[in-house]
């Protein structure tokens, strides 16, 4: 199948990770965690929210499928906006300290799971900053999903 149908078809039927989620949570490896339903800044401010922390992502550090990168133009003033903005993924957005880095690694290797660190939990209560290649912040426009 194609990318693009690759695609679609993880938006229309995802995969939550539901073990992971288990086994951060049974070997206390996470500090806070949640799914990306609502988009990942969305659901990353209710963790900020909920913690009275800030933090600083990378874009950079923003796996990206093989899919997204062909079918998002990397030119576009938008090309995070989808990564940043869209829900649905249902994958684990989590928090943990940096002395949980193996136990993180042993996980992401028993479930051949790709685990990746975005970036930084910082004390500026509840501000996001979110950071091009150049470390200049940018603004993520849209922020995903609003219930209320």
């Amino acid at each position: 199948r194609s990318s693009r149908h690759r695609l679609i078809r993880r938006h229309l039927d995802p995969m939550p990770r539901v073990a992971a989620g288990q086994r951060l949570a049974a070997c206390k490896a996470a500090s806070s965690m949640i799914d990306v339903s609502d988009g990942l800044v969305a659901d990353l401010r209710h963790i900020l929210e909920e913690s009275r922390v800030g933090a600083r992502i990378s874009l950079e550090e923003i796996p990206l499928s093989a899919g997204y990168k062909k079918y998002c133009d990397r030119k576009a003033d938008d090309f995070y906006r989808p990564a940043l903005c869209g829900g649905e993924d249902y994958e684990l957005l989590f928090t943990a300290r940096s002395s949980q880095q193996p136990r993180i690694k042993k996980i992401s290797r028993q479930l051949a799971l790709p685990i990746t660190c975005i970036g930084r939990i910082t004390s500026q209560c509840r501000r996001l900053e979110i950071l091009d290649r150049c470390g200049r912040t940018v603004s993520s426009g849209k922020e995903g999903y609003t219930h209320f």
